[in-house]
């Protein structure tokens, strides 16, 4: 009888753990959902005053604001542009080191075109003392061979030995 009773009161117990669990732990779902609205009604709320202080405005303030502000964005757009030329005149300068002297345009990564002949010297100096790769054509055989056998005939001559 005491170990039913116990049991009784171990269920009871872990009921009412179980109860209280949901009430302790954060639905984060609804908390996001919470904050998401909240940042969209300050972003409503701040366009709103944007526009209450623009109304607010003479006509010649509002025009003040609006050519500061085309200013500051072709300033930008200027800046933008200028770095977009260099981008290309760097590109061009690779691009011709590259045809004179061979080396891929990848390697040269220079910003000027002294560094860039210095880089492409070096990669043709370290080049030319390494081994090129076999070139294989697609039968497994070798370009330069003088024979015509293939890796199958040299397997099957290897079988008839065994």
């Amino acid at each position: 009888m005491p170990d039913n009773t116990e049991n009784m009161q171990d269920a009871a117990q872990n009921e009412n753990q179980q109860a209280e669990t949901p009430e302790t732990e954060t639905d984060w779902k609804a908390e996001s959902r919470k904050w998401e609205k909240r940042a969209k009604d300050n972003k409503a709320a701040a366009d709103e005053l944007e526009k209450l202080k623009k109304e607010r405005m003479t006509e010649t303030e509002r025009l003040q604001a609006e050519a500061t502000e085309a200013k500051q964005r072709a300033a930008q757009l200027e800046a933008e542009l200028e770095k977009q030329r260099a981008d290309a005149e760097r590109v061009k300068t690779a691009l011709s080191i590259s045809e004179e002297t061979g080396v891929p345009v990848e390697l040269l990564t220079g910003s000027d075109e002294d560094s860039m002949r210095t880089q492409a010297k070096a990669a043709s100096e370290f080049a030319k003392g390494q081994p090129a790769a076999q070139v294989f054509k697609a039968d497994g055989r070798k370009p330069d061979t003088t024979g015509s056998r293939t890796p199958k005939d040299d397997f099957s001559d290897w079988l008839d030995q065994i």
